[in-house]
């Protein structure tokens, strides 16, 4: 019997108001589980460690708090895309709507993890997509090996 997509969600240990559909990355699907958690793993570091949007300096509270990525998840390849330094801690209005965040998060990466944080992003972003072939995915067991390692992280 095919597992049905519920199954698989709570074999994941997602929440039961969860739904397939909401999943961000669904192919390979273990990828959006890993996103799930990843996310909920920097949500939960960045309110912690810092209490601030890394863009913006704004309070981050359970309810406001974005994982956003400083080199946009489209084109910045698979290392970046589950890079614990290039997703950070954002507030929703950051991450969803203002055009000129990446000016205070670059800022913000420099004054988190050394001055040339935001260069070196960009210039692993400019190699992958110079890359005659670069890699797109994993591969199915590695997102669940990492979706377990950071489920673990969020217990």
């Amino acid at each position: 019997k095919k597992e049905s997509k519920a199954e698989f969600l709570r074999k994941w240990g997602l929440p039961k108001t969860f739904q397939y559909r909401s999943l961000r990355y669904k192919s390979p699907p273990e990828k959006g589980v890993l996103w799930y958690y990843f996310s909920k793993y920097i949500r939960a570091r960045d309110i912690k460690k810092y209490g601030s949007c890394i863009s913006c300096d704004r309070t981050l509270t359970e309810e406001n708090a974005n994982a956003g990525h400083f080199m946009p998840a489209h084109g910045c390849g698979r290392d970046l895309l589950f890079s614990e330094t290039n997703v950070n801690g954002e507030c929703q209005s950051c991450n969803a709507w203002d055009d000129t965040h990446l000016l205070g998060y670059a800022e913000g990466l420099d004054k988190r993890y050394g001055k040339g944080t935001a260069n070196r992003l960009r210039a692993e972003r400019d190699a992958y997509n110079k890359s005659p072939t670069p890699v797109k995915d994993w591969g199915v067991d590695t997102y669940r090996k990492m979706a377990l390692f950071y489920q673990n992280l969020t217990k």
